[in-house]
């Protein structure tokens, strides 16, 4: 069983592993349509030419992403 802290931190480890997966995500379907892509912690950034097609690709992605989480339960 776990304790109190241990839950804490893996709840954390869980938030930064989807927020890790989800980025390389992007930076690939980024990079698949051309874009420029520098991710910072959590931050993206791309061309300011660029930004709307990046937007659409974040909104696919992310919607994606939330269907896929959808089936499992959170710790």
């Amino acid at each position: 069983m776990l304790d109190n802290r241990e839950l804490h931190f893996l709840r954390i480890l869980y938030t930064h592993l989807t927020g890790s997966h989800m980025m390389m995500m992007i930076a690939l379907a980024c990079r698949d349509a051309g874009l420029r892509f520098v991710g910072v912690h959590d931050s993206f950034w791309t061309h300011a030419c660029d930004v709307d097609q990046m937007n659409k690709i974040l909104r696919q992605k992310f919607g994606r992403y939330l269907k896929m989480l959808g089936g499992m339960t959170c710790i």
